[in-house]
């Protein structure tokens, strides 16, 4: 299988994908071409955090190039969000990974708290903690 990079059906991977995670979020042309240049060594699954990341940033239902950009950086060769780059400043950074990580497992067990709650090994008040934070 190639590289997700050199896919010519990554638009509707990534629209595929947000889908599943966030119903009512929708990716810009911009922001679908933004992330298409990226070096995607995890491949979809990677796709799949940053766009959980991308939900939880946005409080609209687009996501646009600047909503990448701010999530991903601004350089294509840079590393991408979770990866031991070091430092980056932002104290909230494991935060919104964990709340990524808890979102998709609610999309993967197609939004069931309690089969997310026992697949991650928390309580049900976490998921429900998550998609809290998520909405406000």
């Amino acid at each position: 299988m190639p590289p997700l990079r050199e896919r010519s059906d990554f638009a509707e991977i990534a629209r595929h994908l947000i889908e599943k995670i966030d119903p009512s979020a929708d990716l810009t042309e911009s922001a679908i071409d933004r992330l298409a240049e990226l070096n995607w060594d995890g491949n979809i699954r990677e796709l799949r955090n940053v766009l959980s990341r991308l939900s939880l940033a946005e409080r609209g239902n687009l996501i646009d190039e600047t909503a990448v950009e701010s999530v991903v950086g601004h350089s294509c060769s840079e590393r991408l969000p979770g990866k031991a780059s070091g430092n980056s400043g932002r104290k909230h950074d494991l935060h919104e990974i964990q709340r990524a990580h808890v979102l998709t497992a609610y999309a993967e067990t197609g939004n069931n708290i309690s089969k997310t709650a026992r697949r991650l090994g928390v309580s049900r008040n976490t998921i429900y903690r998550a998609l809290r934070d998520k909405q406000s």
